[in-house]
């Protein structure tokens, strides 16, 4: 019976576990504060960014501060702190922006929401919509 439990508990750890791991840490911040991210500094992480505010309110509101990918409402796997759903946002908006990688890449995922937010496409992210950001 004890051997049963424990292959219970391991399988179902294992089956809720993370669908990807992500390649950098973030940690859980509050809207005012920049994600705390160890690899890099926050000045790197944050230079040359037009809409720093808008932006960590969108990493709270949507991840959390955290950087994962998880399936959202409409079925679809969401990435990176700024949640970018799917890949065809990310895959359209990150070759726009001229900037190369994944969306689990913070750095990358905030150059290419700022340039997002530059170009009017503020309200693709609900957290917009839901902190009248618009």
């Amino acid at each position: 019976m004890q051997k049963c439990l424990l292959v219970t508990i391991f399988l179902i750890s294992a089956f809720c576990s993370p669908l990807f791991l992500p390649s950098h840490e973030v940690s859980i911040v509050r809207a005012a504060d920049p994600p705390k991210i160890a690899v890099l500094p926050q000045q790197s992480l944050w230079e040359g960014i037009k809409h720093r505010g808008i932006i960590r309110e969108l990493i709270s509101c949507e991840s959390q501060g955290r950087n994962i990918a998880r399936p959202d409402s409409n079925g679809l796997l969401s990435y990176g702190i700024l949640q970018f759903n799917g890949t065809s946002t990310w895959n359209e908006f990150s070759r726009r922006a001229g900037v190369s990688g994944s969306p689990m890449e913070p750095r990358k995922a905030i150059l290419v929401a700022d340039f997002m937010i530059s170009n009017g496409q503020l309200g693709r992210w609900t957290c917009a919509h839901l902190l009248e950001l618009l």
